[in-house]
């Protein structure tokens, strides 16, 4: 009996496990200013799409319940990027192995086209990452899979001239189109052919811990903090009217924060505070300098003694200790507004 049980135990491990396929951020944090929470009132409604299901086409939300809300998370890059209004200058990578299942596309009401870009997780092919507003590059097909032309207006075949459709993890796909919006990224899951689910790309089931670590030094400490429960929301409704405005408790605000001290603040990741080895260091090289410049001038200051000259520094006034003092002080005041 034990043995099933622990059979059955590492079994439930192990598919929990496989099931975390995001293995690379597919936006670097660093670069990030807001997050949009899971189910929160961010752009546009995201979830089930009657549309769609009376067509047949159930790759969208199937769960009726599951209305007015946004299941995607939106990614605000930091101002920079946003003022630029740049399509190849933002990265973005492919959160896991796998292979491009659809590329079509998107962002004709804003007056840019780009590509929503589709892949399949290698690892749990019921796990698919979309990707919203990329600039793809070359290598990969400009349609693949598209939504039948029928039903979809902006229709394209399926491309012949292209590379490959593999991507690896963390390989660079293409870039964010933030010509007329912002990036984001959405998790569907099959659960049969007419059920599936958007999850959170922060879900535990969905994102590996060392990935969720990286978002934890930008001051994302709890996976809650950025998706919102369906529960939650079922039982607080949003209001019909939220998508007209923006709502701060909707983001989730990106923070480098230092190790140590709790104390959130934005970081010069090329700027490393000097340690106190370094500091150590450097002191004994002056020390030592000194040092060899103050026994010169005692020798100095010796000879002409014997010579009966009077030239030498008076011996009231303790020259080098003093410069001692005033260099030792001026770095450790340096030292400490560096930390």
């Amino acid at each position: 009996m034990r043995s099933v049980i622990a059979i059955a135990s590492l079994m439930a491990i192990t598919s929990s496990a496989a099931a975390r396929v995001v293995d690379h951020y597919y936006l670097h944090p660093e670069n990030v200013d807001q997050i949009s929470k899971f189910r929160s009132c961010a752009g546009h409604h995201y979830g089930y799409d009657q549309m769609f299901i009376d067509i047949g086409l159930f790759e969208v939300e199937t769960d009726p319940t599951e209305t007015n809300r946004s299941m995607k998370h939106y990614f605000s890059p930091l101002e920079t990027f946003r003022l630029g209004r740049s399509n190849n200058t933002l990265e973005l990578h492919a959160p896991f192995d796998g292979t491009i299942y659809r590329v079509t596309d998107e962002g004709h009401d804003t007056g840019y086209v780009n590509k929503q870009v589709w892949i399949q997780a290698h690892a749990s092919p019921d796990i698919i990452a979309i990707l919203f507003h990329v600039n793809l590059l070359d290598v990969f097909p400009d349609y693949w899979n598209d939504y039948p032309a029928e039903f979809w207006v902006h229709h394209g075949e399926d491309d012949s001239d292209f590379d490959r459709l593999t991507v690896l993890s963390g390989e660079v796909v293409g870039y964010a189109d933030l010509r007329g919006t912002i990036s984001d990224i959405a998790i569907l899951k099959k659960v049969s052919d007419t059920e599936y689910h958007y999850l959170s790309y922060f879900d535990e089931t969905v994102m590996a811990e060392q990935v969720f670590a990286i978002y934890k030094q930008y001051d994302l400490t709890n996976r809650d903090d950025i998706i919102i429960s369906k529960e939650f929301r079922d039982s607080h409704p949003l209001p019909t009217d939220c998508w007209d405005r923006r709502r701060e408790s909707d983001w989730h605000s990106l923070k480098k924060t230092e190790d140590g001290d709790g104390i959130n603040s934005i970081i010069d990741s090329d700027t490393s505070p000097p340690s106190l080895t370094a500091f150590l260091n450097t002191l004994s090289s002056i020390q030592s300098f000194l040092d060899i410049g103050s026994q010169t001038k005692f020798s100095s200051a010796s000879a002409s003694k014997r010579q009966g000259g009077n030239g030498g520094e008076p011996e009231g006034i303790p020259t080098m200790p003093m410069l001692n003092f005033v260099i030792l002080t001026g770095l450790l005041v340096w030292f400490g507004l560096r930390r």
